[in-house]
């Protein structure tokens, strides 16, 4: 129970807590309506993502819980998701909930800078892979600043797992994580 809780903190910490910290500092410096109203949103997403979370059954296989939070994300950014995510593959129960983050957050990402028109998402035993056809990026010039990427990179580390991503300006994204 107590390492839930940690766990519970951890996700509001990197989650909620950033986004409404943002919201705070940009409405004090004036930032524009857009500016604030983007933010609100990816609280309300991170919000929505711990809930999930929370409310998920820890018996629920992994690639359930990892298909209803990519599901659930497309369909709020109206995107055309493809899963393919193998029941066999799994992960520790520490370790369960930072990659559903992770693919969560792998789409997210893709949802709202990548332009992107169509999502792949696979989970087989040891690797979960999310591919974009959005515009790409350049990933030495992003993997500092990007507040998704480092907590991405964070929890794949915490799972003693390998994150990569792969990406070029008009080229779309993958990311993979292989455990």
């Amino acid at each position: 129970m107590e390492a839930e809780r940690r766990r519970l903190a951890r996700e509001l910490h990197d989650g909620v807590v950033q986004e409404l910290g943002w919201i705070r500092s940009a409405a004090l410096r004036g930032a524009s309506g857009q500016e604030i109203a983007s933010a609100a949103d990816r609280a309300l997403d991170e919000v929505r993502a711990a809930m999930s979370s929370l409310a998920a059954s820890m018996d629920e296989p992994v690639a359930e819980a990892v298909g209803r939070a990519v599901g659930g994300i497309a369909d709020r950014y109206d995107l055309r998701l493809s899963t393919s995510l193998d029941p066999r593959a799994d992960v520790p129960a520490a370790h369960r909930t930072d990659l559903v983050r992770i693919a969560g957050e792998a789409v997210l990402n893709a949802a709202r800078h990548s332009d992107c028109e169509a999502l792949e998402v696979s989970l087989v035993p040891g690797r979960l892979r999310v591919q974009d056809d959005g515009v790409g990026f350049d990933v030495p010039e992003a993997g500092t600043r990007g507040h998704g990427l480092v907590s991405m990179r964070e929890r794949a580390e915490e799972m003693g797992a390998e994150l990569s991503v792969r990406s070029a300006p008009g080229a779309g994204t993958a990311v993979e994580v292989v455990w």
